[in-house]
């Protein structure tokens, strides 16, 4: 039997600083589509990317079976825990989908430019057993949120000649960082 393919992606080109997207991870059959039974698959993420959870979520794609949730490091960034992967007879391809993609605290990443380490995750870093690794490096673009700015005043109306304040507030939601 011919050993399916898998290339990781990103659910999204770009997040907002603290936002999340997810991993994707496409299984490609070859020939016949013949079933293919014990897959396992893992992936050492980037210095500047992060998963939410030390068991992020995990969904399957018609075709597609395994665990519900894999286990993830925040110490070495290593993904692993997606074993016993499964795809029916018949299936071209599918995916296996793990949630909760976001960035670390305050990293920030304007652009793909030059493929920046801190957020391109390297194909090599995608380990996989039972499939070839057919992934491209892959970096994710990570915008940072500007504040907002409102401004209110004190009182709704005033006397000729009375003073009241203005009060300029300036929300900074999330993770954000001031701006430099």
């Amino acid at each position: 039997r011919v050993a399916p393919g898998v290339a990781k992606t990103f659910g999204a080109a770009s997040i907002a600083d603290g936002a999340a997207t997810t991993l994707v991870f496409t299984l490609t059959n070859a020939g016949t589509n013949p079933a293919q039974p014990g897959l396992a698959l893992g992936d050492t993420l980037p210095t500047g990317l992060a998963l939410g959870s030390t068991t992020p979520a995990v969904a399957y794609s018609a075709g597609c079976s395994g665990p519900l949730t894999a286990s993830y490091n925040a110490g070495t960034r290593v993904l692993s825990g997606l074993t016993g992967i499964a795809m029916t007879s018949g299936t071209a391809s599918c995916t296996v989908t793990v949630a909760g993609l976001t960035n670390q605290a305050t990293q920030v990443n304007a652009s793909c430019a030059g493929n920046p380490a801190a957020f391109t995750n390297l194909a090599a870093n995608v380990t996989a057993t039972g499939a070839n690794n057919t992934s491209t490096d892959q970096c994710l673009v990570v915008n940072r949120v500007a504040p907002g700015v409102a401004k209110t005043f004190g009182a709704a109306s005033i006397a000729d000649g009375a003073a009241t304040t203005l009060v300029f507030p300036l929300p900074n939601a999330g993770p954000n960082p001031p701006p430099p």
